[in-house]
């Protein structure tokens, strides 16, 4: 008699395994499924605030396009150091600058509308 009693606690322990090990897959699948579509958001959302500009590097101006959807907005360029050099508030998809003026360097660009704030870098190369 004690055999039997031994095999069937055996028999309970591995079906309780088994069903502990097939909930944890289900769970993992489902935490993998959430993850995937999170990711897809938030990989869709970084593609709507994406901040162009072309070319890089320039030598004697750059274009600034606008993400999708986004209608007024103030664009400005500052040297490394922080200074403000361009300011422009646009409505246009695309704004050309100018830089003839700048001296070769790295500069940055930000773009602001509402709470909108995206940065982005561009090298000056000589003309």
């Amino acid at each position: 008699m004690k055999p039997i009693l031994t095999l069937i606690a055996i028999l309970l322990l591995k079906m309780s395994a088994f069903a502990q090990t097939n909930i944890s897959n289900e769970e993992h699948k489902d935490s993998t499924k959430a993850s995937m579509v999170s990711n897809q958001i938030n990989q869709n959302d970084i593609r709507k605030h994406v901040l162009s500009v072309y070319p890089n590097p320039a030598s004697n101006q750059i274009n600034i396009k606008k993400p999708e959807g986004v209608k007024e907005a103030t664009i400005t360029v500052y040297n490394i150091i922080g200074k403000q050099l361009i300011s422009e508030s646009t409505n246009q998809n695309i704004t050309t600058f100018s830089l003839d003026e700048l001296p070769r360097g790295q500069y940055i660009i930000r773009l602001i509308s509402g709470d909108l704030v995206l940065t982005k870098t561009f090298l000056k190369t000589s003309q």
